[in-house]
Formats: C-alpha cells, structure tokens, sequence
C-alpha cells in the first residue's frame, strides 16, 4: 500500500439527520441531488478527488493544501448564493474542514489519521 500527503476536505450537512425526520423521501432525495449538484462542480474546479460520497457528506482529497481551502472556501460562498434564493426546507448548511497529513492509498480508499 502507498502512501501520499494529501490534503483532505471533509463536508457534512448540518442537522441532516434531524431534517430527514422532517422529509418525505422524494424531497430527502432532491436536497442530497441538490447538494451534489451544487458541490461537485466546485470540487472539479479546484482539482479535488471525490473519494467517497456518504449520504450527505464528501470526502475530497488534493495535492495541494492551498486549494483544499480555496475550495471550502468556494463550496461555501456557492451555497451562501444558493440559500438566499432557496425556500427554507430547501436550504443547506454545510460545514467544511481541511486537514493535511501522509495518508494509505488503497484504490479509492484513503486511510490514517489525517
């Protein structure tokens, strides 16, 4: 198994369990279509690497730290844009972090602490 230093963008909605007790199953399966639609787009654009999409959360790996954080940065501002036209149930708070570390590359699956 290899291993890389790569920075690595987590994202998660907030509250998402709680919302889904309030969703129906076509309106859960827009808002995660939503949020997909809206994120990946950004990801590609800064050289990121989808590794896992779980649910309502990514994992995103780049070579470079510097766009990691531009990244989250730009997730954030390209939702901002999205939630003051969005109605309220449609609404997404995500919370990004950026972390930094040599990691175990096994195919898709990162591995280790970072």
């Amino acid at each position: 198994m290899k291993t890389q230093n790569l920075a690595i963008l987590l994202t998660d909605i907030a509250g998402f369990t709680a919302a889904t007790a309030r969703q129906t199953r076509d309106e859960n399966a827009t808002w995660l279509s939503t949020h997909s639609s809206l994120l990946r787009p950004v990801f590609d654009a800064f050289g990121g690497q989808v590794r896992k999409e779980m649910g309502d959360a990514f994992l995103v790996t780049f070579p470079s730290p510097t766009d990691a954080v531009l990244c989250g940065t730009a997730v954030l501002d390209r939702l901002w844009a999205h939630n003051r036209g969005a109605p309220p149930l449609m609404r997404l708070t995500v919370r990004v972090v950026v972390n930094m570390g040599e990691v175990r590359v096994d195919k898709a699956e990162i591995l280790g602490e970072p």
